[in-house]
């Protein structure tokens, strides 16, 4: 919800939907929806949750996450990093 919640405010302060798709990791056909269930629906359209389609992994996501394995980053919560902080 926060998510939706932040996509809306970003697109009031004049943002475009590619550019708060790529500020949210996420992709900007699911912002135009979330918008359009908003102007369609109000607040209860966007506070619904529907099980519908597959997850999406944008683009930017993917660049961030390709470059982040491997690195100490991926991992700050394992058990064995966290033990060696110690």
């Amino acid at each position: 919800m926060a998510r939706r919640a932040n996509a809306l405010v970003l697109l009031d302060d004049g943002w475009s939907c590619e550019r708060v798709a790529i500020a949210l990791l996420l992709d900007d056909d699911t912002i135009r929806r979330w918008h359009g269930l908003f102007v369609s629906e109000g607040l209860e359209g966007l506070t619904r949750f529907e099980a519908a389609g597959g997850a999406y992994i944008s683009q930017a996501f993917g660049v961030v996450y390709e470059s982040c394995i491997g690195s100490s980053l991926c991992c700050i919560g394992s058990a064995s990093n966290i033990a060696s902080r110690k």
